[in-house]
């Protein structure tokens, strides 16, 4: 379809064997793309024209009265927060800190580090048997050495620093100091007095507290500090924490956090006229979807637990909102991609860090070798991820974007360490032994192919015939290669047959939902507590206890009723006609390529949704959200260049958004 713009040649390439499967080919192709349900959901434009329209009758004209109302209210809230004492006195201390040189923060690091180490070694309290308190207060310590000898100030050395420096480059756009306002300071005798004082609360602490809770907590407070400056930043911190979530053991509050700071950073940008808002079709219908999450946990059978499910659904939706508004050029689109595709790579190598589980799936490949001891060995490190099939959902999204950024590589080099992490990734796929995540797999690539070009059609004709003639002759090759203990194809069997077993059971919950949704057509609230008071009266004996359907769409009915299973399929719908609509319309390869990545990484999760609840994962439902975002936000980059290259300019944006802006 990236190629549907191109008029075939009609010449003869290569034998005739090869032309006729390539003539073959374009025909199915092209009757595929000119059929009426193409035809209907190639029609995006069309739709957003009409909505245009409606938002023109209902707000107005730019000028309208409405509008008017709308920007005085605006002003009057910006007038407030830049006029705010508190923010005033927060916006001058931050401005000190970070102007103020490295050998007070050394000084106060050694303090609290030579504290924490002393008072491990010498108090008696209950973490005594526990070294890595003392080590920790050692390792700061001398790590602030170095900070002592230096009194530049703290903003110029991270941009002096060559990490540092070029994330705060390269992903932040932003720029050092002036020349004339670099000079190196020396530490005042109150600073050094504060540092001092600080250096002993803090170390003090750790009779209580870990000594590394103070550099994290820190560290964190820098990171919140900055989305707040920068809303931007937070959508690439999510990108590029998501692999590490896990570690924390709460990936749902680390989500939460991050999407409630950026929120929060980009409506005050909004209110204060630094950014814009523009509220499309299918914006439009996102915001349906939360506000019916909302509603589902306000009013609920659940309580406060559903309250809290609610407003973390409806976070980490509404981060579709920063994304789509604040990524609309293609240096951050770049940004984001190229984070993306390294969170990937980090993903499918912290993946097998369950080496059981991989050292099983080996073991079962070639028997001639015994993994059973060493599986042993790093048994424990099976729980880092709990649910394989979530593991697996994430990659289903990742994978298309890393198969993208490898189609994109101009360098062997780049071809190369591409090519690693997307084998590593997909024997990680495979490891997780889920017959969910195996499908959405093959599902998601098949389709990345077929919809990338034509040619990956008859390629796949063609290479059908020698994989049937392997199939028929596998018996043939186990005895010529000596391979009667290859068990892999025994082992996808078994999975195959395990999850056909649990068909029933499947069927019988299945049919307990839709009994329930016939009562309760709103649903029953968010989360367990509210499935549990409702569910066993429609449950099958030896059932009454289950809350997770093992069905993201069941368990979505279940909790928010029929309005939300409509306003989400409305959302995949709108979705799927915008990725088609420039796949036949639009011009840019990089462009299409990336919304093909995201549209093909969303109907592999969607299918893994039939096997597995992927709403009770916060990293899959956040990055889901994510995903959308961006490539609808590719899109209107590429069209706002177009716009841009052929002369027109905003006054085109304000007939087909709703636009708050700044006069």
């Amino acid at each position: 379809m990236i190629e549907q713009n191109g008029k075939a040649k009609n010449e003869q390439v290569g034998s005739l064997f090869f032309h006729v499967f390539h003539r073959f080919s374009l025909w199915l192709y092209t009757i595929l793309c000119n059929c009426l349900p193409a035809r209907l959901l190639t029609s995006y434009h069309k739709l957003e024209l009409r909505w245009a329209y409606i938002c023109t009758r209902v707000f107005g004209a730019p000028d309208g009265k409405l509008r008017k109302k709308l920007h005085t209210s605006r002003l009057a809230v910006a007038g407030f927060l830049e006029n705010s004492k508190l923010l005033i006195v927060l916006d001058k201390i931050i401005r000190f800190l970070i102007r103020c040189p490295l050998n007070v923060f050394g000084t106060f690091f050694l303090i609290h580090g030579f504290l924490g180490a002393a008072i491990y070694f010498v108090a008696d309290h209950a973490y005594a048997k526990d070294i890595s308190w003392g080590i920790s207060g050692i390792v700061i310590a001398v790590c602030s050495l170095p900070l002592l000898c230096s009194s530049k100030p703290l903003y110029n050395a991270a941009f002096g620093s060559r990490i540092l420096g070029t994330i705060l480059r390269s992903y932040l756009g932003l720029e050092p100091l002036k020349k004339g306002q670099d000079k190196k300071s020396r530490a005042g005798i109150g600073s050094v007095y504060a540092a001092l004082v600080l250096g002993v609360i803090a170390g003090a602490t750790t009779y209580v507290w870990h000594p590394a809770t103070v550099p994290v907590v820190l560290a964190l407070a820098v990171l919140a500090i900055l989305v707040l400056y920068i809303p931007e930043a937070g959508v690439l911190l999510a990108l590029a924490t998501f692999p590490f979530w896990w570690i924390t053991g709460q990936p749902a509050l680390c989500a939460a956090v991050i999407s409630g700071i950026t929120l929060f950073s980009f409506a005050n940008k909004l209110l204060r006229g630094k950014r814009v808002l523009h509220i499309g079709l299918i914006d439009f219908a996102v915001l349906i979807v939360c506000g019916v999450f909302v509603t589902h946990g306000i009013f609920t059978r659940g309580g406060p637990t559903s309250l809290l499910y609610g407003l973390g659904y409806t976070l980490l939706i509404a981060m579709y909102f920063p994304v789509i508004s604040l990524m609309r050029s293609e240096e951050w689109l770049n940004r984001c991609y190229r984070l993306l595709a390294a969170s990937g790579a980090v993903l499918s190598v912290l993946s097998i860090l369950p080496f059981a589980a991989i050292l099983d799936f080996l073991d079962m490949v070639f028997k001639q070798v015994d993994f059973s001891t060493m599986s042993a060995l790093f048994a424990h490190y099976d729980a880092y991820f709990g649910k394989t099939a979530f593991v697996g959902g994430m990659l289903l999204m990742l994978l298309p974007v890393m198969l993208t950024e490898f189609i994109r590589k101009r360098s062997l080099t780049g071809y190369f360490w591409n090519i690693v992490w997307i084998a590593i990734g997909i024997l990680s796929v495979f490891a997780t032994m889920h017959i969910g995540v195996w499908v959405g797999l093959g599902v998601g690539l098949i389709l990345f192919f077929f919809m990338y070009s034509y040619k990956t059609l008859s390629a796949s004709i063609l290479c059908a015939f020698p994989a049937a003639c392997g199939i028929a002759w596998y018996s043939e090759i186990n005895r010529v290669l000596n391979l009667q203990h290859l068990e892999i194809v025994q082992a996808i069997l078994d999975v195959i047959v395990t999850y056909c077993d649990g068909a029933d059971g499947r069927r019988t919950i299945a049919k307990s939902v839709f009994e329930l949704s016939k009562d309760h057509m709103l649903g029953v609230g968010l989360g367990e507590h509210a499935v549990e008071a409702v569910f066993p009266y429609y449950a099958v004996p030896g059932m009454e206890t289950l809350t997770d359907m093992g069905n993201a769409y069941l368990q979505l009915l279940t909790e928010c009723g029929w309005l939300a299973v409509i306003a989400f399929f409305a959302v995949l719908l709108l979705f799927c006609m915008c990725v088609l609509s420039y796949l036949r319309h639009g011009s840019d390869p990089n462009t299409k390529a990336r919304m093909l990545a995201g549209f093909t990484g969303i109907v592999g999760v969607l299918v893994l949704g039939n096997y597995v609840n992927f709403l009770g994962s916060a990293s899959i439902f956040a990055m889901f959200w994510l995903i959308i975002a961006l490539s609808c936000a590719s899109m209107r980059t590429q069209y706002q260049t177009l716009a841009r290259a052929i002369g027109t300019h905003a006054g085109t944006k304000e007939r087909t958004d709703i636009a708050f802006r700044a006069k």
